[in-house]
C-alpha cells in the first residue's frame, strides 16, 4: 500500500473516530481531527459527528480503556453495513487479530527505515507529538526512576548502591498497563535524570522504543542491565557499569547533557512532526531542507574569517546570510575571498556608513531575509556546528515567539577560563535572553524590527514584543560561548573580568569548543 493514503485520509475525511491507546492518539491528534468513539452509544455518536473513517488500534492494552476487552465483531459489522472505512493501526507486537484481517493496516515499525511497502499496509515510524513531549521545564526532583514490569527484585549492587549514595528514587512496577499509570510513568520520567528500566527483554519492543524516546526528550537517560536488548538510544552494560554512569550523572549536570543532547536532536528530527509535516511525509522520510537566514553587523573586518568559518560549519540547516559592514568597505579582492570562503552560503554583503545607528544596519538586513527563520548572530562569539539547528528545534517544540540563552558561558581571553552564569535559567520559558542568540520567524522579526539606537536596540526590541505578549524561550546554554577580549572598550558591558566572575562558576582551564561543542 502506498504511504500517499496517509495523504489521502487528511484531504478526504474532515472527521476521524479512533479506538485507540494514548500512544496512538498523542500522534493521530497532531495530523487529524479526531474522535474518540465510544463503545454504549457509538451509532449516534458516529452519525453526529459525520464521522466516516475509523482508526483502531489493533492492541487495546490499557486495561482503564472503554473498549478494553470489548467484543468487537458487531461493531466492525455495523460500520461495514454503514459505509464507514476502517484501518487497523499495529501498535504493537501483537499479532494482528483475526477480524481485521481485511482490513489496511498501518504498522508501527521501530526499525522504520526503508520506503518499500507491502500491498496491503504501510508502516511508520515511532511518531511523537514534540508538543507534549520536550525538555521544557523538565526539573530533576528525582535521581533514578525504576520501571519493572512483573515483581520487582533488587540486586545486591543496586542496594549497595542506595545504601551508600541515597539517591533520590523512585520505583513503578506493574502488570498491566492503565492509561492514569501511563501518563504518570511519563511524569515520572520527566521529573528524572535517569530512568533504569529492569528486564528489558520482557517488554513489548514498540513500547519499549516509546518509552526509550520519550524520556530522551523530556532529558532523560535510559539504561539496561539487559544484554538481550540492543538499542542506539540508551546505555546497555553491566550493571555495575550502569551504577557508575548513574551515580556520575546523579551529580554531574553537564555530563548528563552531553550524553543526552546528541540523542535528543536526532529524536526531535527523526521522529516528531519539527521536521515532517504530517504522518505521510515522515512516513516518506521525505528530506526537507532546514532553511534559516543569518543577519549580522560587525565594525571589525578582522573577524571576518572566523565568522564565516563558524557559519560553514554549521550542520543540516540551509543558510542565507546578511552580513553588514559598518562604517568601513571591503575591497574587491577581500569580498571575493569572503565569498569563496562562504563555500554554499547564500551570502550578501551590505555596506552602511559609520554614521548611521545600529539598528539601522540590523534593518537593513532583515529586510532581506528570504527564508522562514531568521537567528541575529554577532561576529565575535563562538558558535558551534549545532547551535543553528538546535535554536531551530528549540523554536519548534516550545512554539516560541523568540527564542534564545540566558544561561550562558563565556570565554575570558586574558586567563583563558570559562565560566557559566545563570545555570538554572535553560529550557524554560522567561522574558530575557541574550541579543546574540536571538532566533525566531523571520515575520516575527520583520514585523518588530529593531530601533534607531546607537546601543541597547536588543533590550528595546525584547521590551516591545514583551508589551505584545510574546513567548520568549531561554534554550539550554550549549554550543555558544560568549568571547570577552582583553580591551574593555570592545564590550557593551563595561566591567572588569573579576566583576563578570563575580556571579559566576568557574567551568574549564581549555579551548571552549571541546567543552561546549556538543
Amino acid at each position: 500500500m502506498n504511504p500517499s493514503f496517509l495523504k489521502e485520509l487528511k484531504e478526504n475525511y474532515k472527521n476521524i473516530g479512533i479506538i485507540a491507546n494514548y500512544l496512538s492518539k498523542q500522534f493521530l491528534e497532531k495530523d487529524f481531527n479526531i474522535f474518540q468513539v465510544p463503545n454504549s452509544n457509538f451509532r449516534e455518536y458516529m452519525e453526529i459527528n459525520e464521522i466516516e473513517l475509523l482508526l483502531i488500534d489493533n492492541d487495546i492494552y490499557e486495561n482503564d480503556h472503554i473498549w478494553f476487552g470489548k467484543e468487537l465483531g458487531g461493531f466492525l459489522a455495523h460500520l461495514k453495513l454503514h459505509e464507514i472505512k476502517v484501518i487497523v493501526i499495529k501498535n504493537s507486537q501483537k499479532s494482528i487479530l483475526n477480524l481485521f484481517y481485511e482490513y489496511p493496516i498501518i504498522e508501527i515499525d521501530i526499525d522504520h527505515k526503508e520506503k518499500t511497502q507491502n500491498y496491503n499496509s504501510v508502516t511508520i515510524p515511532i511518531a511523537l507529538n514534540e508538543h507534549k513531549f520536550n525538555p521544557i521545564k523538565s526539573i530533576k526532583k528525582i535521581d533514578v526512576i525504576y520501571l519493572n514490569k512483573g515483581k520487582l527484585s533488587r540486586t545486591e549492587n543496586i542496594q549497595k548502591f542506595h545504601s551508600v549514595l541515597n539517591p533520590k528514587r523512585e520505583e513503578i512496577v506493574f502488570d498491566n498497563l492503565s492509561r492514569k499509570l501511563l501518563l504518570e510513568i511519563f511524569e515520572k520520567i520527566k521529573q528524572s535524570k535517569c530512568l533504569y528500566i529492569y528486564n528489558a527483554h520482557q517488554f513489548d519492543k514498540v513500547f519499549l522504543k516509546y518509552l526509550e524516546l520519550i524520556a530522551i526528550l523530556q532529558n532523560t537517560v535510559v539504561f539496561y542491565f539487559d544484554n538481550r536488548v540492543s538499542t542506539e538510544f540508551s546505555f546497555v552494560d553491566e550493571e555495575e557499569a550502569i551504577l557508575n554512569f548513574v551515580t556520575i550523572m546523579k551529580e554531574d549536570e553537564y555530563y548528563m547533557d552531553k550524553a543526552l543532547l546528541p540523542l535528543q536532536r536526532k529524536v526531535f528530527i527523526n521522529n516528531t512532526f519539527i521536521h515532517y509535516n504530517s504522518l505521510y511525509e515522515l512516513a516518506l522520510k521525505t528530506e526537507r531542507e532546514i532553511e534559516v537566514s543569518v543577519i549580522t553587523s560587525t565594525n571589525r573586518k578582522s573577524n571576518l574569517n572566523d565568522y564565516i568559518k563558524r557559519l560553514v560549519s554549521q550542520n543540516i540547516v540551509k543558510l542565507q546570510v546578511i552580513l553588514v559592514t559598518h562604517g568601513f568597505k571591503l575591497s574587491k579582492q577581500e569580498k571575493s575571498s569572503i565569498y569563496k570562503k562562504a563555500k554554499d552560503i547564500d551570502l550578501e554583503i551590505l555596506e552602511v556608513p559609520n554614521q548611521m545607528p545600529l539598528g539601522y544596519c540590523l534593518n537593513s538586513a532583515i529586510a532581506r531575509t528570504k527564508y522562514p527563520y531568521v537567528a541575529k548572530m554577532d561576529d565575535d562569539d563562538y558558535y558551534y556546528s549545532n547551535y543553528l539547528i538546535d535554536s531551530w528545534i528549540s523554536a519548534k517544540y516550545s512554539n516560541a515567539d523568540l527564542v534564545g540563552k540566558f544561561s550562558t558561558y563565556t570565554f575570558f581571553e586574558g586567563s583563558g577560563l570559562v565560566v557559566s552564569r545563570h545555570k538554572n535559567t535553560r529550557r524554560k520559558y522567561y522574558d530575557f535572553v541574550m541579543g546574540a542568540t536571538f532566533f525566531c520567524k523571520s515575520s516575527t522579526m520583520k514585523k518588530y524590527m529593531f530601533s534607531f539606537l546607537p546601543t541597547g536596540e536588543d533590550s528595546d526590541f525584547l521590551r516591545r514584543i514583551k508589551e505584545d505578549k510574546a513567548v520568549i524561550y531561554a534554550d539550554h546554554p550549549y554550543n555558544f560561548c560568549i568571547y570577552r577580549s582583553n580591551n574593555l572598550e570592545s564590550h557593551t558591558w563595561k566591567i572588569t573580568d573579576l566583576e563578570f566572575m563575580k556571579n559566576a562558576n568557574i567551568e574549564s582551564h581549555h579551548d571552549p569548543q571541546t567543552f561546549l561543542s556538543i
